[in-house]
């Protein structure tokens, strides 16, 4: 994920807020994982949509995102998102309705600082 600072001010974007935005893509058995350490904020989200910007939030379950109330974080503080169109075990899986690609963003509001992202395709079955 690329961190927007001028790109997302210059087209009406707060600046007060911190921008992510990524492209994902995976083959049959992988999935994306999203982990970050967020900095003190009023709030975050991290969404995902399809090929064509459509929120997975549209689709027939409202999933799609994940937020600061929604999430659960991992002991050592982290959030750790794992995207994939087939259910894994644990917290945070958002589903991707059968979509193989897609973009993908993270919104930090009123952030006291800045935010660590890392992204990785794993595969499902190496998944506890």
């Amino acid at each position: 994920m690329t961190r927007l600072d001028t790109e997302y001010e210059s087209a009406g974007g707060s600046p007060d807020h911190l921008m992510y935005f990524g492209y994902w893509e995976l083959a049959p058995g992988e999935a994306l994982e999203v982990s970050t350490r967020l900095p003190g904020n009023a709030y975050w989200n991290f969404q995902t949509c399809s090929w064509w910007a459509e929120n997975f939030d549209s689709y027939e379950d409202g999933g799609g995102y994940l937020t600061k109330r929604t999430a659960a974080l991992e002991p050592d503080g982290r959030v750790v998102i794992r995207v994939a169109p087939e259910p894994i075990p644990g917290p945070n899986w958002i589903d991707t309705f059968g979509h193989h690609r897609g973009t993908m963003n993270l919104r930090v509001v009123h952030p006291d600082g800045d935010a660590e992202v890392e992204t990785r395709v794993v595969r499902i079955g190496d998944l506890g």
